[in-house]
This record gives structure tokens, C-alpha cells and sequence, in this order.
């Protein structure tokens, strides 16, 4: 079977009659992106069929049944799984997403079930990291003010420029999750100070970081505050004008976690004042509104949710995943088994 073209990938569900032990559940740019490169070269022992979600519409269990699949391998645009999936596909054992979070495409109860569901582990933390780490620099260093003066007001600088470096400053981030903890790492070639705040600390953190006894420790003392922290119903909306306002004065803001953990209407507010620098890729909702008050703020870095994982590293989630499912066929132990605990901290969407 051939996985390079896109023809041969939406082929491989019009060839394959009959039963196949392991199918992908996703669309067709999903599965070139994840799966197909990692196909085409490697050998994990089993093909993998595609069940295009554009080409099936809502008859995707219909056609599962079909394919009688132990394992299905998901994505982004995975139709959301009904309650009763072990019923109508009674041989499922194993969900293997290639993202992230698995709320937006199962419900907690098959976990409760005893249903196998991993996801890509570590695989996006960089990217996440070395985007919040280009948001610091850039703020550091006033690009967002500079680009627009430069580009639309044709001005150079002014008579005394005010930007600053990264090294030995203090940084703050709320959040000790994978993200959190590989910008940490990104963070020691610039000798910081790293502080962290989080409901839950996890046993391999590293213990030359401090850990803020409460979150007001991690705005209130650093130069750098950087949200990473995980979005759900702990911490909606955890971040206000309260905890905003106790980042000093030319302190900087930044979150690429999600829109929803941060007041919006707080937020907007502590921009207009210009007292702080900001960064964001995330919003809420999203996409940002086109008339939005961030929108031309000097002081705000915007980006549009791009921070991970990066398109040319979307491979590597997908060998991440398929290692698994590998492993799970040969008896071997899978990583990055999703509990209901770690369904409960997920993000929805």
C-alpha cells in the first residue's frame, strides 16, 4: 500500500474490504501530516486504512463497523465518539489520538469503561515552549511596538530606546505541565530565575525550580509571568484584573495555553493602560474579533494559535502515536495512557 500521495491515502478506504486491525478516523490532511510520512517509512507491521471524516459525513460508525477495528487512530477532526462505541464496535480496545487533549472527540465515560486511549505525550511541548519563548524575546524587546511604527507610521525609534534582555531576569509561569516544563528548560541558557505555580505538581518536576506557594507569588515577584497551565473547569477564567494588576510596571505577559483561562474583558482593560508588555496566541473566543481593542495596541504581541505543533513537526506526534499502537500489537507497555483525572484536566477544545 502505498501512504505518499493523497490520492493513494483516500484510496486506501475504497481498496480495503475487508477487516482491517487498526484504522485511522480522521481527514485526509490529518492523515498525510501525521500518519502517512511515517508510513511510507517505517515498517510497523500493520497498514493502516483511512476513514476519511470529510468523505463519510455521519456515517463513520457505519463504516467502522465494516472495518472491525481493535484500534483506531484519531486527530483533530475526529467526529466526537458516542457512549455506546463499545457496543457498535464491540471489538475496540484502543483509542490512539495524535494530539493533545481527547474531550473534544470522546466522552469520559468510555475511559471510566475501561477503554485504552492515549495521546502524542511530550511530542508538541517544544514547540509550544520555543514559541512562548519568542514571545518573551519579542516583548523584551518591543517588537510588536517597533513593527508597527516601522511598517504603517514610517517613524525609526525614539531618542531613547527602552528594551531589554532576557538574561537573569525572573520568569513566573503558571502551569508545570510538559510545555511548561521544556520552556523551562529553554529558559536556563539565559541564567533566569524559575518559579512555578500549578493545582497539581508533578512528581518528576525539576527541583532546582521553586515552587510558588499560590499563584499571586508567580505575578507579583517576576519580571516574566507566562501562562501554560492546562484549561478546565479549575481554571477558567483564573486569571483577572486581581492577579494582572500585580505585574509590575514594563512587566511582561504572556499565554499560549488557552483564551479561556483568562479573563478577556480584564485583560483588554490592563492593555489599554500600557503599562505592562503582552503577548498572546490564544483568545476567547477564538478567532479574535477583527474589531477586538488588542487589535493595534503596541504593547500586545498577537499571534493567531499557531504555537504548536508545528506543521514540519506533526510527524513526529504521528510516530509518537504509531510507536504506541506498535507496542500495544507486540505486548508491549504504551505511553501516555489517559486517565479520567487527566481527562478531567484537559482542555474542551
Amino acid at each position: 500500500m502505498n501512504y505518499k500521495l493523497r490520492e493513494n491515502v483516500i484510496e486506501c478506504l475504497s481498496a480495503t474490504s475487508e477487516t482491517s486491525q487498526v484504522v485511522a478516523l480522521m481527514d485526509s490532511e490529518e492523515y498525510e501530516q501525521f500518519v502517512a510520512v511515517n508510513m511510507a517509512n517505517y515498517d510497523f507491521g500493520f497498514e493502516l486504512p483511512l476513514v476519511d471524516v470529510d468523505e463519510v459525513a455521519s456515517d463513520f460508525i457505519g463504516i467502522l463497523k465494516e472495518f472491525n477495528p481493535e484500534i483506531l487512530i484519531t486527530a483533530w477532526r475526529t467526529p466526537y465518539l458516542p457512549e455506546d462505541l463499545p457496543q457498535q464496535l464491540p471489538s475496540l480496545q484502543y483509542i490512539a489520538h495524535c494530539c493533545g487533549t481527547v474531550q473534544p472527540i470522546l466522552p469520559r465515560f468510555l475511559i471510566e469503561k475501561g477503554l485504552l486511549v492515549t495521546n502524542w505525550g511530550p511530542t508538541a511541548a517544544r514547540d509550544v515552549a520555543e514559541h512562548c519563548l519568542m514571545q518573551t524575546l519579542a516583548s523584551l524587546r518591543k517588537v510588536s511596538k517597533f513593527q508597527q511604527q516601522m511598517h504603517f507610521k514610517g517613524k525609526w525609534r525614539d531618542e531613547e530606546v527602552s528594551v531589554s534582555s532576557l538574561f537573569n531576569k525572573k520568569v513566573g509561569i503558571y502551569g508545570t505541565g510538559n510545555s511548561a516544563q521544556q520552556y523551562a528548560k529553554l529558559l536556563k541558557a539565559f541564567d533566569c530565575e524559575i518559579s512555578m505555580y500549578s493545582l497539581g505538581i508533578p512528581e518528576d518536576l525539576d527541583p532546582c525550580i521553586y515552587v510558588a506557594r499560590d499563584i499571586k507569588e508567580i505575578f507579583a515577584d517576576n519580571d516574566v509571568v507566562v501562562v501554560l497551565e492546562a484549561a478546565n473547569k479549575d481554571t477558567y477564567g483564573s486569571v483577572d484584573k486581581q492577579l494582572l494588576s500585580l505585574i509590575k510596571p514594563g512587566g511582561i505577559f504572556v499565554n499560549s495555553a488557552r483564551g479561556i483561562i483568562v479573563n478577556q474583558e480584564d485583560l483588554t482593560d490592563i492593555a489599554l493602560k500600557g503599562e505592562i508588555l503582552i503577548a498572546l496566541d490564544v483568545y476567547e473566543p477564538e478567532p479574535l474579533d477583527k474589531n477586538s481593542l488588542l487589535r493595534g495596541c503596541e504593547n500586545v504581541l498577537l499571534t493567531p494559535h499557531v504555537a504548536g505543533p508545528t506543521k514540519d513537526n506533526r510527524a513526529l506526534c504521528g510516530l509518537y502515536c504509531l510507536r504506541n499502537v506498535e507496542n500495544y500489537l507486540l505486548g508491549k507497555p504504551v505511553k501516555s495512557i489517559i486517565t479520567t483525572d487527566d481527562y478531567d484536566r484537559m482542555s474542551p477544545n
